[in-house]
Parts: structure tokens; sequence; C-alpha cells
């Protein structure tokens, strides 16, 4: 009876090793998960080019202004720290193709671990996550003085047609949408593989709370023209 009580502790000790073996070989052999980070490339040198409408509202002297104009994002260098890709990035603006690009602001965008980061007028907010997958929700303010703000993706691996140029693989992203009586806010990106923010529309108003009309603020939507 002990014989047999050994064999059987043997014959399950063996079997379990081979389960164990079979499990960390099917591990191996296992796809790298694709985190699909090229939804918001860095490539040193690459230029974007936007047309911009813009519409501001000013209740001093009850105004509506409609402006258009282009911006042009010129990935100028590789800031890269720590093991994280990092690129400084210049921000140039004209008001159409015949005039001179003049420089605006400077603006860094980084990949840390699974999140996409941008620092762009003394905040850094997190613009996308990864994989980027639909309903993926976080806070877009996770590193900034704002406030929480819930960003969440509403379309993934859809393609997209923008002043002509098609994409094959987009991510749109909502980072707020709040409305009441007296406050509009709204705002959503859209990106494309390879190629990075193809969209993107703001609106940030005050309303009148009688009658529901804009009385000030302002709303804009930037959209790639070339690239």
């Amino acid at each position: 009876m002990k014989h047999s009580q050994s064999y059987l502790r043997i014959a399950a000790v063996m079997l379990i090793t081979a389960l164990t073996v079979l499990g960390c070989s099917k591990s191996k052999n296992l796809a790298p998960l694709d985190l699909e980070k090229d939804y918001f490339p860095l490539t040193v040198g690459s230029n974007t080019v936007y047309a911009v409408d813009s519409t501001v509202y000013n209740d001093f002297n009850n105004t509506v202004t409609t402006y258009t104009f282009e911006l042009r994002d010129s990935v100028a260098q590789d800031i890269s720290e720590n093991g994280y890709q990092e690129v400084r990035i210049e921000r140039y603006k004209r008001k159409d193709g015949t005039e001179a690009w003049t420089f605006q602001k400077t603006i860094s965008r980084k990949l840390i671990d699974v999140r996409a980061e941008e620092f762009i007028d003394n905040q850094r907010f997190v613009r996308l996550v990864f994989p980027p997958q639909l309903s993926r929700v976080w806070n877009g303010n996770t590193y900034n003085n704002i406030g929480a703000q819930e960003y969440i993706i509403t379309a993934s691996g859809s393609s997209q047609t923008i002043n002509g140029i098609s994409f094959d693989q987009t991510v749109d992203v909502k980072e707020i949408d709040e409305n009441n009586l007296v406050r509009e806010d709204y705002a959503v990106a859209t990106y494309a593989k390879n190629v990075g923010l193809i969209r993107r529309e703001v609106k940030a108003v005050d309303k009148n709370i009688s009658t529901g009309q804009i009385t000030r603020g302002y709303s804009y939507i930037l959209q790639i023209k070339s690239f």
C-alpha cells in the first residue's frame, strides 16, 4: 500500500510538472500584445499642417468673429530621458498659404508606459492610453491642476476622410461633453495610425439662461491638411 501511495505521489508531481512546462511553452509562443502606439508617432523631422476654423463670442460688444488660419506642428528635437521617448514640437501659425509661418509656441509629447502625454500651455494632459480600445476611460488631467476629467474612446479602428485625405485606422477620444442651461464644454480629438492627431473640435461657451443663446466663449475645428 505504501509503495502504491508513493507511486501515486510521484505520478501527480510529474503530471503537475508536465502541465507547468506545457503552459510556459505556450506562453512563450504567444505573440506580444500590440499596444498600437503608432497612433501617437514621435518622428523627428515630421511636419503636420492643420486648417483651423475658429469663432469667438464677445459679450463686451456683442460681436461674433470668425477666423480661419493654418497651424504647422514641426517635430524639432528628440528630448528623451530615462528610457521614455519624448520630443519637442514647434508650432507655427499663418493666415493662409500666401503668408510666411510665424512661430507660436513650443509643445512636448511623450510616450511613457501605456500612455501618451502632451505638455502644452504649461499643462500636461494624458491624450491617449494603449492599446486604444473602444470604451476605455481614463483621467486626462491626472498630471495637471485643472481637475479630474474623464476621457473616453468612442470609436476605434474606423476609417475616416478629412480634407480629401483617407485614413484607414483612426481613434476618437471624447475629452469633455458637458452641457447645461448656462454653459457648454465639448472637446473631441481624432488620431490616425502613423500620423497622430488629425482632427480636434472644441467648444467652450457661456449661454444666456433665458434664451439659450451664446454670450461669450470660443469654438474651433482643427483638421489635418497635409503631413
